[in-house]
Formats: structure tokens, sequence, C-alpha cells
């Protein structure tokens, strides 16, 4: 027996020895710090904080850093600064810059950590933190924070879709005192069934000498209006690394017209507003250096506001105009640069021989300084285009709208021209004209039919621009006239949103077409459709082709009665937004009440990769007027 028991344990340790050592690639230090007992200086042990590979620690009021030895706990075998192999309570360091732990695993795998050690402690208080400070930034907010140092801050709004959906800015000013604004976020009630706490918004502070201190604070916003549409995203999200659509939201409910902001996963991040209800803000758009400018029109007044909503400057409009209605333009280069083209209304004036004694309205361009507010170029459309044109038959629109108004032209839209200093207008009733300072017209481009003479008795037909193929060929007259359409042309019917660039020697223009009244048709919304769309535009031979095109085949599940926008992306992509789907503006009559609009990016021409749709929660006859990318100040 004995001798079995032997050979039974010698089998044992030899199977044992053939099995091969099991090594740990556990390398990481747990704790760090400075004990007094280890430190002359020190009159009590300091902890260090660890976050991730980065290890900081405060001796505060300690000069003399040069030779501090560490105490230290790690899962590793070995730990080296440089080649000085490092034994806790033992090896001293000079920390007078940050210095590198390398720790080794038994494996042999080896993982750094960064140690920075600081001579001033930091202490600082929050002050306040005031919710939409200014009354016009519901989603957004300011924090005041003072210390006893000069400090820098990072603020992070957190997402609730990952990282992604992170809203990040900082302020690199060493200040004692810092006033932190905060945009981009929620509205509180909005997901707290789900579990959700609240906003929160993370403060990194950080001194010349001191190491970083984190905060993070929940921020309560307003709730959510009852009659903000319901977002619903499809496809990927939005390309470019821009987070966030300005979408302008609503008509008619309350007399108010404001804006919204969503984020590119469908949330939103930003409500502008005038508590006021009879105070609107329209229109409203971005300028170059990053500051939100919009018309107030019962005031008469346009401001330049940051994006806490704080008044930068304002300007008064001339009192022989009425406010601002759908444009305001930045002219972005030029000896004119910064100054401003705005769509207006000529006070008190009617239409001579109108039966209904109607004022002309909607049909006034003004050219504003920045610096001064002096007035400095007027355009009035009614000498350089003809008022007695309509696309739709009758002048339905006109008398159906409102009797008080005689919205002849309806001028929607500006954009200015660099390469020869003109600039490009978009009405209802006469598509895109082209006309210089002077006002005098250079083309006009849309349908030839219904054209006499302008306000200075020029015959109009010499400005119209030529439709031609692709090959150049000219298509024929019922065509030109605009009685017929074919697949390789469309006139513009009904147009918004005009923007141009150059391209070859060639004016390239990109605009929504929402595709009422489409061939002078009595009955104007008989076809239904809308699109966006590029012209090719030779001025030299004064012809125009067809370009891009987007949302014609949709037919009525994006037919955009009225508003909307097409823009082309700087990478090439497009934006569209067709606005006003199902609008009250007709009633349930057309589309069975589902009031929406509908904001889609297309990629390689017409390739949606991202769609938002934003749904009527209460029926109000609101309407996105128009769209842009964009990023917050990240400063």
């Amino acid at each position: 027996m004995k001798l079995k028991h032997f050979i039974l344990f010698a089998s044992i340790l030899f199977i044992a020895s053939c099995q091969k050592e099991v090594v740990s690639d556990k390398k990481e230090i747990l704790s760090f710090k400075f004990l007094a007992a280890d430190n002359d200086g020190l009159t009590e042990d300091i902890t260090g904080i660890i976050t991730g590979n980065e290890i900081e620690i405060t001796v505060n009021g300690l000069t003399n850093i040069k030779s501090l030895v560490a105490s230290f706990i790690t899962t590793g075998i070995s730990v080296k600064v440089g080649t000085a192999e490092q034994i806790s309570s033992i090896t001293a360091n000079d920390y007078s810059t940050p210095i590198v732990y390398k720790v080794t695993a038994g494996d042999g795998s080896k993982q750094e950590y960064t140690v920075s050690v600081f001579s001033q402690k930091l202490t600082y208080t929050i002050d306040k933190v005031l919710v939409n400070p200014y009354s016009r930034s519901a989603l957004s907010a300011e924090i005041t924070i003072s210390a006893n140092l000069p400090f820098t801050v990072h603020t992070t709004v957190l997402g609730l879709d990952g990282p992604g959906s992170d809203i990040s800015f900082r302020n690199d000013s060493l200040k004692n005192e810092h006033q932190v604004p905060v945009y981009g976020l929620y509205f509180s009630a909005d997901y707290k069934t789900s579990g959700w706490a609240g906003n929160k918004v993370v403060v990194t502070l950080k001194g010349e000498n001191t190491m970083s201190y984190s905060d993070t604070l929940t921020v309560e916003t307003m709730a959510k209006p009852g009659w903000f549409p319901k977002l619903a995203t499809t496809g990927s999200v939005m390309n470019d690394g821009a987070l966030f659509s300005f979408l302008y939201n609503k008509w008619g409910h309350g007399n108010q017209i404001s804006a919204m902001i969503s984020d590119r996963y469908g949330k939103f991040r930003g409500f502008w507003y005038i508590e006021n209800e009879e105070d609107n803000l329209f229109p409203l758009t971005f300028l170059k250096n990053g500051n939100i400018i919009y018309s107030v029109p019962e005031r008469n007044i346009i401001y330049e506001t940051d994006f806490l909503g704080k008044i930068i400057n304002s300007w008064k409009l001339p009192v022989e105009f009425l406010g601002s209605h759908h444009e305001i333009c930045e002219i972005p280069s030029g000896s004119k640069e910064g100054n401003f083209l705005i769509t207006v209304s000529q006070k008190d004036v009617r239409a001579p021989g109108d039966p209904y004694n109607r004022l002309f309205v909607e049909d006034h361009i003004i050219e504003l300084d920045r610096k001064t507010g002096q007035l400095l170029t007027t355009w009035n459309l009614r000498e350089s285009l003809q008022v007695g044109r309509s696309i739709m038959p009758t002048y339905a629109r006109n008398m159906i709208l409102n009797t008080l108004e005689f919205d002849w032209c309806h001028n929607n839209g500006i954009a200015y021209d660099p390469t020869d200093n003109t600039i490009i207008l978009s009405t209802f009733h006469h598509g895109f004209a082209k006309v210089d300072w002077g006002n005098n017209l250079k083309w006009i481009l849309a349908p030839h039919g219904g054209w006499g003479v302008n306000g200075r008795g020029e015959s109009l037909d010499k400005y119209l621009l030529k439709a031609v193929d692709q090959q150049g060929i000219q298509y024929s007259d019922s065509i030109q006239l605009g009685y017929k359409s074919i697949t390789g042309f469309e006139w513009p019917w009904v147009n918004h949103s005009p923007s141009v660039r150059n391209e070859q020697g060639n004016l390239v223009l990109t605009c929504m077409i929402n595709g009422a009244s489409k061939n002078f048709k009595t009955m104007p919304f008989f076809e239904q459709s809308s699109w966006g769309a590029e012209y090719q535009i030779n001025e030299a031979e004064m012809t125009v082709k067809q370009g891009w095109t987007y949302g014609r085949e949709k037919g009525a599940s994006l037919f955009s009665v009225t508003a909307g926008q097409a823009s082309r992306l700087k990478e090439g992509n497009y934006l569209l937004t067709f606005g006003s789907i199902g609008s009250a503006f007709l009633g349930a009559f057309y589309t069975g009440g589902d009031e929406r609009g509908v904001v889609v990016e297309v990629e390689n021409g017409n390739q949606p990769v991202w769609q938002m749709t934003a749904h009527e929660t209460e029926r109000a006859d609101w309407r996105i007027f128009r769209t842009q990318k964009f990023t917050f100040p990240d400063k």
C-alpha cells in the first residue's frame, strides 16, 4: 500500500510540474500618498487622486518638492521611474515637473501613470446658477464660480446619448471669478419617467499651480411647451460632426414665433423665445462671429445677442419701413462686409387702383450699415419687377390671405453674389431675380409666361433666362413658357432660401421649390410635390440648366405648401427642410391632418443618411421655416 501511495503522490507532482505557470497581467497603482512619517516637510499625510492614468496630489504650502518620498500600493511586480526602481516609502524623486511611473505586471506587460504634484490648493465656491439668464434662451444657464486663486474652467453638459451627445466648452483665461455659459440643456421634465436624474453639468477647475477639481451640478430647466412637436429620427446621425439643427418653429399659437434647437439624436437642446407672446422672433439666423441676429417686428428693432441671449448690439429700422420679415442677410465680403440686407415692408403705401385699397407689403429690401445703423440703400421691387404678375390665376392667394394687404411678390429670401457685388432675391410670384445696387435687373429665373413690363416701363422678356438641356440645346416654347414640365428641367414654382456659389465660371443657385401652382394650374395644389434644386446659370449666354434635385419623386409625403430650405453643406451633402407638410394653413384637406416638418440630409446627390420628423402634438399652424447646421460655442 505504501508503494501505491508513493506512486500516486509522485504522479501528482509530475503532472503539476508539467502545467504551465499562471502569471498575472495586473499592473495598477491602487493608491498614492506622501506620508508625514516619510517626508520631513509634511505635518500630515496627503493622498493623491487617481483618474485613469493620471495621479494628482497637492502639497499645499510646501515649497521644496524636489525630494519627496511616495508611499504606493500596486498590483504589479515592479515600479520604475526611468531606470530607477521605486520602493514604496523609500525612494525619493524630484516632483518639480510631472514624472512617469511605469508599472510592470508578472506577464511583462506595462502601464504608465503620470504623477503631477502641485504646491497650491484651489478652494472655490459655486456662487449662483442662473437658468435662462436673459429670458431669451430657455435651455441655457450661467454659472458663477469664484476661488482663492486664478483658475481656468472646462464645462461639459452630459448628453443622454453617450459621449457623442455631450457638449463641452472651455475658458482658458486665468481669473478668480468666472461666469460660465452653459448651452444645450434638456427640458428637465422630458425624461424623468425613464429614470433620468436631470441635467448634469460637470465643471472642472484648474489653477496655474494646482490640481484639477471637478464638480457635477444638477440644473433644472423649464417644462417643454405643450405645443412643441414630437421629434423622431431615422438613419445615422448627421454628418460633418455638427451636433445641432436650428429650426424655426411655430406660427399662430398665442401669436408667437419662436425657435427650437434639436440635436442629431432628435432631442431638444434649445428654445429661443421672448417672454411676451405679442413679440415674435422673425427672422432669426447666425452671424459669422457666432452670435445670433433676429428681428422683433413689433418693435421695429433688430438684435444681436450671444448664445445666452445677452444683447450685444441693436439697430432701429428706419421709420418709413415696417419690421423685417423673412430675411436678414449679412454681407460676407467686399467693401460692404458685415452690413445687413433686410426684407421689409414700406409703411402706409396702398396699391393704386386696387378695389380693396390694400397696403403694399413685403416688396422692399434695405441695406443697413452695421456700425452706424444708417440706411444706405433701398430696393423698391415695384420698380424692378412686375406688380401685375402672379403664378396663381386670378391672384387667388393675395385675395384669400388678407384683404388688407397686397402681397404681390412676397419677397422671402436674399442671397449675396460676391463675384459681381449683386443680390439675388426670391419671390413667391416671380421666381428668382438678380439686381445690382441700383435696383437694375440682371436676369430673371422663372417660367416665361405672364411677363410684361416692370414699374419703370421696361419689357422684362429680355431678362428671362432660357432653359437648356445638358448639351446646351433650348427646350421647346411650351417648356420655356412654363405650361409643360419634363424630367430634365423644372422651373421654380413658389421658391425659398436662395444661396449661390461659383463653379467653373457658372453661377450655381441652390434653393427649395415648394411646387404650388405648378404650370400655372388653376387649382394651385393639385399636383403635390416639393423638392430641393440647383440651377446652373451661364450669365454671359443668359441660359440655365437643371442641376441637382431631390424630393420630386417623393410626392405628397414631402409636399410642403410653404416654408422650407435646401442648402449645400461644405462637405458636398445637402440639408433639406420640408417645413409645412399638412399645415393648418390648408387644413386637413390635402394630407389627412398630420401636420409635420421633415428635415433630411442627403449625400452622393440623393442618398438620405439622416432624417428628422417633427410631428404635431397640439393643433397649431406651425412650420419649420429654415434649418442651419451649427455647433455651440466651445469657449
